[in-house]
């Protein structure tokens, strides 16, 4: 158990996720579970997301599952209302339903274009809509799992890149227009992580996975945990934290900015704001947290430095809290 997910962090909390029956999605959920939350799953294969849920049963945690296409805003709707019956207030809300493949556009039908779209974004859209009503206000939490895609184009991906950017832009407008209720919301931009559906169809041989983890500076992918404790800082309290989009350029190496570990030489002060220096990977990325301001990230590739841009976020492909200031 990481720090960010200990035992009893969530105690009392509800915790609801889309496209939970595998993959990243059920990992945070078990996240979730494990931090003690009462968790409902949602899926559209009525076998498989009742599987996932008795899973978590059988280890111990509250869990149930629904079955809900996302594209249907009727059934996410039904589910949501049956979560909130079952457990009360909702806290957290995770949307991760998503559908891609490799193909170029000349090779894609506009079906294939569009049901990719519909599971994506329009997923997106009606979950996190839908949950507004069930929400716990003031104080929920809502995330959105988005991709590279979303910011940088790719050949045999225009379905998808085009998808995850109105990911971005939905979590953006709504963080806009849902912050003085109360609620934040957040989008977690994962990149390639092992054992999953996405990177089986992404990398489908041993030789496409070799040339892609190539291109990682850590050399391999990272894991389900990495998200489930990446979640920990959007589900900070109330207020701690602003919205905003979590898209690190390297997520292997940014993602260690979340995992506080016991074994660190200092803790930070809340008292005095005293840093606690991280450093990682291959040094391409030097984080230090601010208990009191957020977080400062500083990227550092060769001696080319990152800048603000006008709303005084870091421009290193990582969005952070509008706390963050120059030092």
């Amino acid at each position: 158990m990481s720090i960010s997910l200990r035992d009893g962090i969530l105690a009392g909390r509800v915790a609801f996720v889309a496209g939970a029956s595998s993959g990243i999605n059920l990992g945070v959920a078990r996240g979730f579970a494990e931090a003690g939350a009462k968790v409902a799953l949602i899926s559209r294969s009525p076998e498989k997301i009742e599987a996932a849920a008795q899973g978590l049963r059988s280890a111990g945690y509250d869990a149930a599952g629904f079955a809900a296409d996302v594209r249907d805003f009727a059934a996410v709707d039904k589910a949501l209302a049956a979560t909130h019956d079952r457990y009360g207030e909702i806290d957290i809300v995770l949307s991760g339903a998503a559908g891609n493949f490799l193909s170029p556009a000349l090779g894609m039908s506009a079906n294939a274009f569009k049901t990719v779209v519909d599971i994506d974004l329009l997923g997106t859209f009606n979950v996190l809509r839908a949950s507004f009503q069930y929400l716990r206000r003031p104080g929920a939490s809502l995330i959105s799992i988005t991709a590279g895609q979303a910011v940088h184009p790719m050949r045999n991906q225009v379905h998808a890149c085009a998808a995850k950017a109105g990911v971005n832009m939905v979590t953006q407008c709504l963080a806009m227009e849902w912050g003085p209720e109360g609620v934040r919301v957040n989008a977690i931009s994962p990149g390639p992580i092992a054992d999953t559906e996405g990177m089986r169809r992404l990398t489908p041989t041993p030789q496409f996975e070799a040339a892609y983890k190539r291109t990682i500076p850590l050399g391999t992918y990272g894991d389900k945990r990495d998200i489930a404790d990446l979640t920990s800082l959007p589900r900070a309290k109330p207020r701690q934290h602003s919205n905003t989009r979590y898209d690190p350029p390297d997520f292997q190496n940014a993602v260690r900015l979340f995992r506080r570990t016991e074994s660190a030489s200092r803790q930070p002060s809340a008292q005095s704001g005293e840093e606690l220096p991280h450093r990682l990977g291959a040094g391409n990325h030097r984080f230090s947290g601010r208990p009191r301001r957020g977080f400062v990230a500083e990227y550092q590739r060769g001696r080319l430095p990152g800048s603000y841009d006008s709303r005084g976020l870091w421009r290193c492909g990582c969005w952070l809290p509008r706390t963050v200031r120059r030092r």
